[in-house]
């Protein structure tokens, strides 16, 4: 298995390139963008302190911004899911999720895990798009 130290930056690198260089050129319906770089935030093991969640969070809303030139709109967004996490766990877990330390399909189950994909994914395009609107 692929240390952490190791795995941790190729997925952020692999989630940058991926949503910069062809997902932002996809354009559902004239303006629907697929907005893929939010799994490395999700995918991040569960007992990561929240500090560095939340630096790892916002390292990747800046470089999606930087890249997509959307003045903290992304970071915003990417830290707000990196502090929910956490509570969002917590919520709908009925039993403790210490078999594994990482949030996977096949570490914790389909339900539990698209549960979990999919209010956090609705929570940060929510605010996303609340943001864009306000500014």
């Amino acid at each position: 298995m692929m240390k952490a130290w190791i795995k941790y930056p190729l997925m952020f690198a692999a989630f940058v390139l991926l949503q910069v260089l062809i997902l932002n050129q996809i354009h559902l319906g004239g303006f629907l963008n697929p907005y893929i770089y939010v799994l490395f935030i999700l995918l991040l093991p569960i007992s990561m302190p929240r500090y560095q969640v939340l630096l790892l969070s916002f390292l990747l809303g800046i470089t999606i911004d930087w890249f997509s030139n959307t003045l903290g709109l992304h970071a915003a967004s990417a830290v707000l899911i990196g502090f929910l996490r956490s509570p969002v766990m917590a919520l709908i877990s009925v039993r403790e999720i210490e078999q594994s330390d990482y949030p996977g399909l096949k570490q914790t189950g389909i339900k539990w895990f698209l549960t979990y994909v999919a209010v956090l994914v609705f929570i940060h395009h929510f605010f996303l798009f609340y943001l864009e609107q306000v500014m």
